[in-house]
C-alpha cells in the first residue's frame, strides 16, 4: 500500500537550530504539575526539540488517497513519499508507524514526522523489544515529569468534527507497581480549546492506581482537571509483555472510548463528562479541543515512585476501529 509520511520541513524553516538526529535526549529539570484530583501536566508547555525531518525512515505514514474527514479545516496536507512497511498496516488506517526504517539510537530532534517534548528521560529507537519486525519506540523516564514523542495531525482529520480511532502496542519494561496509586499515561491528543482562544486542552489515556485504564481532561486557564475511570473492573496491564491499547475520540458526540487487548466493550467510556473534577467548573461537560497533535510516551504524576520504561510499536490512526490484529 503506497503511503505518505507526515513531513516536518516547515519546522526546519521555523527553528533557529536544526540539530542532527544523533545524541542522547537527557534534558533536565522538567516537572509536571499534578493538578487537582485528575492530575495532569500543563498542556500550555511549549513543544521543544522540533528540528528538521532529518531521518530517512518511513515514519508516520498517510495512506495514499486518504482524504481528511469532513466537518472542519484539515490544517494542511502531509507530504513526502515513504515506503518500507515491516508490518502490514491495519485495514482502515490513515496513518501508521512500525518504527522499522528509523535509525537505532536516541531521538533528540524531529525524525520522520515525530518530535520529542518533555525533559524527564530518554527517547530512542530500540531493537531490544518489538511487537512486529525488530524495532520499536522506547521511552525511559527518571520519574519526575513527562516525556512525549508527538506529531501533527493536519491532513488526516479535521480540527473540529473529528471521529478519530487509534491503536498502539505497549510493552512495560519498567512498570508501575500494581498497588500504591502510581498514576501515569501513554497517549495524548491535544489542541486549542474552542471555548477559550489561545488556551490548549488535552485528553490523556492513562493508568491509575492498580495499573487500570483511566482518561484525564485538562485545560488551563480556567483550571479544569477532570478524569473518568473504568466502567468495569479490569485487570492491571501486564508487566514485561505486550498489550494493546485502542481509543476513539468522537468530537461531535462528545464521547471517548478506551479499549485494551481487543475487547468488544471499552473499559472506560466518557459521555460528555467524567466521574469527578478537581477544577473550577464542577462537572461541566468536557470541551473537546481542536485536533492538532497526538503523542505517545510517558507522563508521570507520582514523581517519587520511581522510573518507568515502555516500548511502543505498531501505532495507527484511522476513521474506524482498527483492532489489535
Amino acid at each position: 500500500m503506497k503511503k505518505f509520511r507526515l513531513g516536518l520541513l516547515q519546522l526546519c524553516l521555523l527553528s533557529s537550530v536544526v540539530a542532527a538526529c544523533a545524541g542522547s535526549m537527557t534534558a533536565d529539570g522538567d516537572q509536571s504539575g499534578a493538578g487537582g484530583a485528575g492530575g495532569q501536566e500543563n498542556p500550555d508547555e511549549a513543544v521543544g526539540g522540533q528540528g528538521g525531518d532529518l531521518e530517512g525512515g518511513r515514519g508516520v505514514d498517510q495512506a495514499a488517497g486518504a482524504a481528511p474527514q469532513s466537518g472542519g479545516s484539515d490544517g494542511g496536507t502531509p507530504s513526502d513519499v515513504a515506503s518500507n512497511d515491516a508490518a502490514k498496516p491495519p485495514a482502515g488506517a490513515v496513518a501508521s508507524d512500525d518504527f522499522e526504517s528509523m535509525t537505532l539510537g536516541a531521538i533528540t530532534s524531529a525524525r520522520s514526522g515525530w518530535y520529542p517534548t518533555g525533559k524527564m528521560g530518554t527517547i530512542s529507537i530500540s531493537d531490544v523489544q518489538a511487537h512486529s519486525g525488530t524495532q520499536s519506540l522506547r521511552f525511559e523516564s527518571r520519574g519526575d515529569g513527562h516525556l512525549w514523542a508527538g506529531f501533527k495531525t493536519a491532513g488526516l482529520f479535521p480540527t473540529q468534527g473529528y471521529n478519530m480511532f487509534g491503536r498502539v502496542w505497549v510493552f512495560a519494561e519498567k512498570a508501575a507497581a500494581a498497588t500504591g496509586g502510581h498514576r501515569h499515561g501513554f497517549f495524548q491528543m491535544r489542541g486549542e480549546s474552542p471555548r477559550w482562544k489561545g488556551v490548549d486542552a488535552a485528553f490523556t489515556l492513562r493508568a491509575d492506581g492498580a495499573r487500570v485504564p483511566s482518561i484525564n481532561y485538562f485545560s488551563n486557564p480556567p483550571w479544569i482537571d477532570a478524569a473518568g475511570n473504568a466502567v468495569k473492573s479490569p485487570p492491571p496491564y501486564p508487566a514485561a509483555s505486550w498489550f494493546c491499547m485502542e481509543w476513539q475520540f468522537d468530537e461531535p458526540k462528545g464521547q471517548i472510548r478506551f479499549y485494551r487487548d481487543g475487547n468488544a466493550s471499552p473499559w472506560v467510556v466518557i459521555d460528555r463528562k467524567g466521574g469527578f473534577c478537581g477544577c473550577n467548573a464542577s462537572f461541566d461537560p468536557w470541551v473537546f479541543p481542536q485536533l492538532e497533535e497526538v503523542r505517545l510516551g510517558i507522563y508521570d504524576l507520582e514523581h517519587q515512585k520511581g522510573a518507568l520504561a515502555f516500548f511502543f510499536d505498531d501505532f495507527a490512526l484511522g476513521a474506524e476501529r482498527l483492532g489489535c490484529e
